[in-house]
């Protein structure tokens, strides 16, 4: 199912910005049903504004360390 999106926080950091959403409807129901499962915050580069998307397992700042000891020329260097 399309549907909105909103931004929940962000946090910036030397390599970019952290974004954390979830869906508009969870945000105005409340209701889990209309919850986004796995979404994961997404990294933007502050250099090239590229997207990248994290995950659940580790904190924020985990997934930003490994951005920043990633390989740029390997995109599954960082990721989970």
């Amino acid at each position: 199912m399309a549907g909105e999106f909103v931004i929940l926080a962000s946090e910036e950091y030397d390599v970019g910005w952290m974004y954390f959403f979830d869906s508009k409807r969870h945000q105005e129901s409340a209701d889990f049903r209309d919850s986004l499962g796995g979404n994961a915050p997404i990294l933007v580069d502050r250099s090239d504004g590229s997207v990248h998307h994290t995950g659940t397992a580790r904190t924020a700042a985990e997934y930003v360390q490994r951005y920043r000891d990633r390989d740029p020329n390997d995109e599954r260097s960082w990721h989970p």
